[in-house]
């Protein structure tokens, strides 16, 4: 999947804003975590961007995500996103 560097940028911003909702509120998930395909949902149901959980642009995306949350002082938001089975970080984990 290819998408423009406005798409990209708005997908940066829509999950970083989905990431410090999950962080924000654990209760949602006992672990504090959410998967890669949580994540995709909630970016395709709230954002209209149809980034796919496996493959494509998503492991850059969350890394973009985590450069901008430590320019701002704050830490690695991509470890919140986990992998279902073994609930671990994946690619774009760093």
């Amino acid at each position: 999947m290819k998408i423009t560097d406005g798409e990209f940028d708005d997908a940066v911003e829509a999950t970083r804003s989905i990431l410090r909702e999950v962080a924000s509120h654990p209760d949602n998930d006992p672990e504090g975590f959410i998967t890669y395909m949580q994540l995709s949902e909630r970016l395709l149901a709230e954002y209209d961007l149809d980034i796919p959980y496996h493959g494509g642009p998503l492991p850059h995306i969350l890394g973009e995500a985590s450069r901008r949350e430590f320019h701002e002082g704050r830490g690695l938001i991509s470890a919140l996103v986990v992998e279902q089975d073994s609930r671990t970080p994946s690619v774009g984990f760093y």
